[in-house]
């Protein structure tokens, strides 16, 4: 029965199932909680630029976008093409934004040209840095590397939770309890030179890891300071 089961999950029928039940899920978890949002006029300010920026958020965090795009925001988010991959492409479909299909750290040219030519249709993109598979809170070349080949900012994004769900896996990743409080941080938009420079494309990417490191210290700042 288990191995049926299993094998349900892994078809089309299945993953079928289950993007509907997560993107319901989403849906609900985003937007019964009470939201405090902190520095949201960088994303304001950056969706009316002709170019629209790249979101980042680490893995155990990427359940926020909905509420740190908006409903109804052209955007297009990386998504690994393995099998879990595929169910959060399904859900972020599901809520009516555009899935890319590739990684951020494996077979990363296609999915990041194609991610080039969504900013160059004016949408924003979203990129999971340390997905799909870790090590947790490092930050892979992707967002770099989409900087380059697009000219667009980047622009971090973390939260934390007076109340949350944790799962197992390798990033842990968190689930807001509904009628609980959030802190929502924006990080100011991240601007890089263009450069083929091995060593500049090394310092660029622990500017940009750092800068969401700082976004998830404040974040958690912030929580810490609202239990006190």
């Amino acid at each position: 029965m288990g191995q049926a089961l299993k094998a349900f999950f892994k078809s089309d029928a299945g993953v079928y199932l289950i993007s509907i039940i997560g993107a319901v899920m989403v849906f609900f978890l985003n937007y019964t909680v009470r939201v405090t949002r902190v520095n949201a006029e960088v994303k304001r300010q950056a969706l009316k630029e002709d170019k629209k920026p790249i979101f980042i958020a680490w893995h155990d965090q990427i359940i926020i976008f909905p509420q740190a795009l908006g409903l109804g925001t052209p955007a297009s988010a990386l998504c690994s093409s393995h099998s879990d991959g595929r169910i959060v492409g399904y859900v972020i479909e599901r809520l009516g934004y555009r899935a890319i299909w590739g990684s951020s750290n494996r077979q990363p040219v296609a999915g990041l040209r194609a991610l080039a030519r969504e900013v160059r249709e004016a949408r924003a993109t979203v990129i999971s840095p340390d997905g799909p598979r870790g090590p947790a809170h490092q930050l892979a070349p992707g967002p770099v590397s989409l900087a380059q080949l697009s000219g667009a900012p980047i622009i971090p994004v973390s939260w934390r939770g007076t109340a949350v769900w944790r799962a197992g896996g390798w990033d842990r990743m968190r689930f807001m309890k509904p009628w609980s409080r959030i802190f929502l941080v924006y990080g100011d938009p991240i601007f890089l030179e263009r450069t083929r420079d091995t060593d500049t494309l090394e310092e660029q990417r622990l500017l940009v890891e750092n800068a969401l490191h700082e976004a998830n210290k404040r974040a958690q700042d912030l929580l810490e300071a609202h239990q006190s």
